[in-house]
């Protein structure tokens, strides 16, 4: 007997959801308390110094470069092995 996929769609739903609903319902984790381990304090060396977070003459060692143009909302990107990018856009494009 062939079923229709009107009839598939709801059937398929039903197995997903008791899918779901038994592995929500497996045994409670392990209670038991764990005495909680001290972690060694170090003092800090007397010579540390802050990171810098810029350059010294105050600007970022940043170049911005436009590789595309014309995108909407762009949402992700997936490397191919070639080396190449593909880029998706929010409203469902990938170029």
């Amino acid at each position: 007997m062939l079923l229709s996929i009107e009839h598939s769609i709801p059937r398929i739903g039903l197995v997903i959801a008791g899918i779901a609903i038994a592995a929500c319902s497996g045994t409670p984790p392990n209670t038991a308390t764990v005495a909680p381990t001290v972690a060694p304090t170090v003092a800090p060396a007397a010579e540390a110094s802050p990171v810098q977070a810029v350059s010294p003459n105050g600007t970022a060692r940043f170049k911005q470069t436009t590789i595309v143009e014309g995108l909407e909302r762009p949402w992700g990107m997936a490397w191919l092995p070639d080396g190449s990018m593909l880029i998706s856009e929010k409203p469902g494009r990938l170029r």
